[in-house]
């Protein structure tokens, strides 16, 4: 289920609920906003602590940050890493919004050609959804 994540408004939307609003505690967002901003790479827990900001120094903020966002966004969301950090599983697409423009998030950088090629499944995606509806209906 796709989500928007909007760094600017420090939202996060379910595309999947007619965009409704994910509330989020600015701590949760801070530490959903990193992992998105790296999804597949594993982060550390300084890395979340460095995101959250000053005073976060409790030893288990992570760890409960990490609870909380598996309860809002699915166990498998995020994986334990165990003597390393957590990842974002990138199997769950977050979008983000810059400047009215939604691109897709991802740790590493997406070559053009593989954007257009995920556009173009989602695309086909749809259309075959769409004959699949109108064969049924025959």
């Amino acid at each position: 289920m796709p989500y928007v994540l909007d760094p600017d408004a420090k939202r996060v939307y379910d595309d999947g609920h007619n965009g409704a609003e994910v509330p989020l505690e600015p701590r949760l967002f801070a530490v959903l906003e990193e992992l998105v901003r790296h999804t597949g790479a594993v982060r550390s827990k300084t890395h979340l602590l460095n995101a959250i900001g000053k005073g976060s120094t409790k030893d288990n903020t992570i760890a409960v940050s990490i609870v909380h966002l598996r309860k809002i966004f699915g166990a498998r969301s995020i994986t334990t890493h165990p003597g390393y950090g957590y990842r974002l599983v990138p199997n769950i697409v977050f979008l983000e919004r810059r400047n009215n423009e939604e691109v897709l998030n991802k740790q590493r950088k997406m070559s053009p050609i593989m954007v257009d090629a995920l556009r173009d499944l989602a695309i086909a995606a749809s259309k075959m959804a769409d004959l699949l509806e109108e064969e049924a209906g025959r």
